[in-house]
């Protein structure tokens, strides 16, 4: 690792060592007790394993293009805000932001796969019907609106705060873990001719009357 700067506190990941490319980060390479306002991780680095930036304390991430995959895992628990994503990036896998509770705000290269609705706090691929992670950190109420497809692995997962989900999507696939472990859920309602199409029973715990 190289600190940029110390006022700044900006840690980069170095592309290269001793005139050979870096290419991977060790499991736990960025240690969590580590604090840091910037962290970039170079495009030589293409793939963003499991547990690699566990638990970082960054408050602003920066991937470089180059970067294709991140796994799952890749960042649980660390502490960012936000996620500076390259075009480069075509794979986010279930999980690779599990329990990034100040997570707010993704910035997103233009010909990105992805799409980030701030308002909404929702992450998108497919043009927006496929929903793969969502900050529910204090939100009672969660709209599934018109338009998503899909909601992804574990996407809702330990949403304790959560009380109330309103599904308004049409023909709606969901994964098994999509609202697991919301241990608050009183009622799921279905408005604007909302429906699901295909959804995993042991792993909706429907609340009871």
């Amino acid at each position: 690792l190289h600190l940029l700067s110390r006022r700044q506190r900006q840690m980069c990941i170095r592309d290269s060592y001793n005139g050979l490319p870096v290419v991977e980060i060790a499991q736990g390479g960025i240690p969590s007790g580590v604090g840091t306002d910037v962290l970039y991780i170079p495009g030589t680095i293409k793939v963003i394993d499991n547990g690699m930036i566990a638990g970082a304390s960054a408050t602003h991430v920066y991937l470089g293009e180059g970067v294709e995959k991140i796994l799952m895992h890749a960042f649980v628990q660390a502490s960012a805000k936000d996620f500076h994503l390259p075009a480069s990036v075509k794979l986010i896998e279930p999980f690779a932001f599990r329990w990034t509770r100040n997570l707010s705000d993704f910035i997103i290269a233009q010909g990105s796969p992805f799409s980030f609705d701030k308002e909404r706090q929702m992450l998108f691929s497919e043009n927006g019907e496929r929903l793969i992670f969502a900050n529910h950190n204090g939100k009672t109420e969660i709209v599934i609106d018109d338009g998503i497809k899909y909601v992804g692995i574990g996407v809702f997962d330990w949403a304790s705060s959560v009380e109330k989900v309103i599904i308004k999507a049409k023909g709606l696939i969901a994964e098994p873990s999509s609202f697991s472990s919301m241990q608050n859920l009183k009622e799921i309602v279905f408005e604007d001719g909302g429906w699901i199409k295909a959804v995993s029973y042991t792993h909706l715990t429907l609340p009871t009357t």
